[in-house]
Parts: C-alpha cells; structure tokens; sequence
C-alpha cells in the first residue's frame, strides 16, 4: 500500500494567512489586528478569521486571542459574516477564492501527524520532508 498526498493531513498557521490576507488587500498585517472599524479594513480581517476558523484547527478563543478580540462571539459573528456575503455577492466570493488558492498553496505537511502516519504504517520518507517515494514495510 502506498501513501498518497491526500493521506497527510496540511496545515497553516494563522500568522501566515493573515500575512496573506494583508498582502492581497495591500495593509500591514498589524492595522489587520487593530481594532479599526473601517469597512476597508474590516474586510480583510474578516476573512483572515473565516480562514482561520477553516483551515486551521484553533478554537474560536484562540482565533479571538490571535485578532486581539476579548471574546468568541466576534470570532462567530465574523465567520458568519463571510458566509453571508459569500453567497449574495460574486465579486466577494471571487476574492474569497483567490484568498483560498493562496492560503492553499502555502499549506505544509504537519510534521508530527505525518511522522506518525508513516509510524503507523512502517514506512520511511525522505530527508525532504515529502511525499516523493514512501516504500510499505
């Protein structure tokens, strides 16, 4: 049996999909995480929650701690937010999956859970860290 790139679990970590959002809308990273209340940059930061509620396995406290908010329920709203305005407006959900395709191609192997599934099925793997060759035992 061999292991295919759909078996190891990818992850990315929140810093890097605020610093891809801020580079897409073209605002520092920090102004992102201010408590600014202006719709151009509320934008952004909104979808950096959605992503990190999708595409890394943090709690909505710990999104709420990354984003300097004192609760959840922002972390909520926001997500709902993106969910909304994804389905009403085609400009917003075309930039929702540029976003996507960026926080995408930037997703690593997680290095422990993929120790551990090669572990599980007696197999070795490169010095590189990839899927290239992965020999069954």
């Amino acid at each position: 049996m061999r292991l295919t790139e759909q078996d190891i679990i990818k992850i990315v970590k929140p810093e890097t999909i605020l610093n891809i959002v801020a580079d897409y809308y073209k605002i520092p990273a920090d102004v992102i995480k201010n408590n600014c209340n202006r719709s151009e940059i509320v934008k952004p930061r909104y979808i950096a929650i959605y992503y990190c509620r999708t595409k890394t396995n943090l709690k909505v406290v710990e999104i709420a701690n990354n984003f300097n908010y004192k609760d959840h329920s922002s972390i909520i709203y926001a997500y709902k937010s993106v969910l909304k305005m994804e389905r009403f407006d085609s400009a917003y959900r075309q930039e929702l999956k540029e976003i996507g395709t960026l926080i995408s191609n930037t997703e690593i192997y997680d290095e422990e859970k993929l120790y551990g599934i090669f572990q599980e099925n007696d197999c070795y793997y490169n010095d590189k860290r990839d899927i290239c060759e992965t020999v069954i035992i």
